[in-house]
C-alpha cells in the first residue's frame, strides 16, 4: 500500500506559478574606492675595469715610455662574478722636462683609474587612487 501512495504522487504534473515584481520604479548605487602605494627602489652602479692615461702640452721634452706599465690593482666580486681591475704603476710614468727654458709651456696630464665611476640612486613613491561611482534606475 505504501508503494502504490507514492507511485500516485510522482505522477502528478508539477505547477508552476509566475512571479512578478512588487514594484514600479527603483534605482542602486554602488561606489568603490581604492588606493594603491607602490614604493620604487631603482639602483645602478657603473664600473671601470681599466684605466684612461694622457699626457700632452707644448714645449715638453719627454723621456720614457708614453706608456706606463699596467699593473693589478685589486678585484671586487658582485653577485658571484668577480672582476679585476688594472691601473698604472705610477712609478713607470715617463719624466717631463720644458724643451726650452723661458719659452710658453704648457702641461696637461690626466689620469683616471679603475673602480666606481657613478651611482645613480631613484627612490620614489607612487600612489594611485580611483573613485568609482555607479548609478541604475530601472523601471517596470
Amino acid at each position: 500500500m505504501r508503494y502504490l501512495l507514492l507511485i500516485a504522487f510522482a505522477s502528478l504534473p508539477a505547477q508552476a506559478v509566475p512571479v512578478i515584481p512588487g514594484f514600479n520604479s527603483g534605482s542602486t548605487t554602488s561606489r568603490t574606492e581604492s588606493k594603491q602605494n607602490t614604493t620604487e627602489l631603482i639602483e645602478s652602479w657603473t664600473y671601470s675595469t681599466g684605466y684612461e692615461y694622457s699626457l700632452g702640452g707644448t714645449n715638453l721634452n719627454i723621456q720614457g715610455d708614453m706608456l706606463p706599465n699596467t699593473i693589478n690593482t685589486g678585484t671586487h666580486t658582485v653577485d658571484g662574478i668577480t672582476t679585476t681591475h688594472y691601473g698604472i704603476d705610477l712609478n713607470s710614468k715617463p719624466t717631463v722636462n720644458m724643451h726650452t727654458q723661458g719659452a710658453a709651456t704648457n702641461l696637461v696630464e690626466a689620469y683616471h683609474g679603475p673602480g666606481l665611476k657613478s651611482f645613480t640612486r631613484i627612490n620614489r613613491d607612487i600612489i594611485t587612487e580611483s573613485v568609482t561611482e555607479t548609478m541604475s534606475t530601472f523601471s517596470n
